[in-house]
């Protein structure tokens, strides 16, 4: 369950870093 939720947060940050990045 941790890791589903880490995974879950990470791809969270992934889009958010994407998004500023663009």
């Amino acid at each position: 369950v941790v890791a589903d939720f880490i995974e879950q947060h990470n791809l969270k940050i992934g889009d958010s870093v994407r998004f500023i990045y663009r």
